[in-house]
């Protein structure tokens, strides 16, 4: 055979053998092996711990509902919650992945995963989540003092902003419970009430239909985010103010200013400072013409 036809051919294996080696080709076959269990009972869950690549959360289960204890004290967001712990409960780890430590960054169970801790009555569990498996219904994962990337059958995808994890409902007050609502901007106030035979905006007939519109937003109004740096007391000497009145006596206020291009909110309990889009604005504050 001609030595340079040799040489090519050689150096074309050499290329090849460095290809499969690199991309896991002379691992051993994962399904001649058993992988471990991950057998988390959803519904038995009282805390869950979260290390995320830039921060931390811990979520305890305090009677029927979830609260963030750390970074911050808040009601978390149930469905948030209850989709995930829905997950973590049928998901199951289905083939080994990796064998090999140096490549955790490729399967993103490196420093840029999630190591979740689970803990109920008796009982915890810890998994190193990673990236998207081989299709949207799997998630690379790997378990302490295990190097194995393994691939789960189910979804795993808890979700890496804090904001997800908190409780963003400000009011949940329907229409037809509130009895009349007082609305103060830099440009001045007005009141709309409930009559008789309508809504009036400052004692003469408003547009029913154009107030039932505004005052449906108020309930199930959830914020955008939150600006935790920002004290609601800040918020005292707001630029916009509503008070909300229910039929059965009871008032809500909102308080609300223009900052960093959006908008700062908080309520009559004074707890929270929430984020709104600057462009919900006039939903929540409406110029009185909109409602005639």
């Amino acid at each position: 055979m001609d030595p340079k036809r040799l040489l090519l051919l050689l150096g074309i294996l050499v290329v090849l053998v460095g290809v499969s080696f690199f991309s896991g080709a002379f691992e051993r076959d994962e399904r001649t092996i058993s992988v471990p269990k991950l057998d988390i009972p959803g519904e038995e869950v009282t805390s869950l711990t979260l290390v995320l690549p830039d921060d931390s959360l811990v979520l305890v289960k305090s009677g029927s509902r979830w609260m963030l204890t750390s970074p911050v004290n808040d009601l978390s967001d149930s469905v948030t919650v209850a989709n995930f712990l829905r997950d973590l409960s049928s998901v199951t780890i289905e083939t080994a992945a990796s064998y090999d430590s140096e490549r955790w960054a490729r399967y993103g169970v490196n420093g840029g995963g999630v190591v979740l801790t689970a803990s109920w009555e008796g009982d915890s569990q810890t998994v190193v989540i990673g990236s998207q498996g081989p299709d949207y219904q799997s998630a690379y994962v790997r378990l302490p003092d295990d190097e194995r990337v393994f691939v789960t059958h189910g979804r795993l995808a808890p979700a890496r902003d804090l904001d997800r994890w908190r409780n963003k409902l400000i009011l949940d007050i329907a229409a037809q419970d509130l009895a009349s609502v007082s609305v103060r901007r830099p440009d001045g106030s007005y009141l709309v009430q409930r009559g008789p035979l309508g809504w009036t905006l400052d004692d003469a007939p408003a547009d029913s239909a154009s107030v039932a519109v505004w005052l449906r937003r108020f309930a199930s109004m959830r914020a955008d985010g939150f600006y935790d740096e920002l004290p609601p007391v800040i918020l005292q000497e707001s630029s916009y103010e509503l008070a909300l009145q229910t039929t059965a006596g009871a008032t809500e206020v909102i308080r609300l200013i223009e900052y960093e291009d959006e908008l700062a909110l908080t309520t009559s309990a004074g707890e929270t400072t929430y984020r709104l889009r600057k462009s919900r604005l006039d939903s929540y504050f409406p110029d009185p013409e909109s409602l005639q």
